[in-house]
């Protein structure tokens, strides 16, 4: 007789992510973001963010790192699109001219097509 190790296949969690204290941004400047989160699968399972909403006062872009405007990236142009790039940053670039606060989510993709139940909302003050 042999044992089976079963592993439930639990969606993933995002950690709340509020981008607003340390990480605002001013008008017309691009502000970049890691979108992250955790899996309740076993560890190491590559999570991706899907955004599930865009921003009403700006604009999306997937990139590489962490410095805003270094590389332009891909814009994230509609909801549902995953974000499939190196540690999982984007940049933030307000319309021209907003000042205000603009908001865009996210959820988290694991291998297998599970999507997180959860969502997160990044929240972005632009002065």
């Amino acid at each position: 007789e042999g044992l089976v190790h079963v592993v439930p296949r639990l969606p993933p969690t995002t950690e709340r992510r509020d981008v607003f204290a340390s990480e605002r941004t001013f008008e017309d400047r691009e502000v970049s973001l890691q979108l992250v989160g955790s899996s309740n699968f076993a560890p190491g399972i590559e999570l991706k963010p899907v955004i599930t909403s865009l921003p009403s006062n700006g604009a999306l872009f997937a990139t590489n790192d962490s410095l805003a405007g270094s590389e332009q990236g891909i814009a994230i142009s509609e909801s549902q699109q995953t974000v499939d790039t190196v540690g999982r940053y984007v940049s933030y670039k307000p319309a021209d001219h907003f000042v205000g606060v603009d908001t865009f989510t996210y959820s988290l993709l694991a291998a297998g097509g599970v999507l997180s139940e959860v969502s997160t909302t990044v929240r972005v003050e632009v002065e």
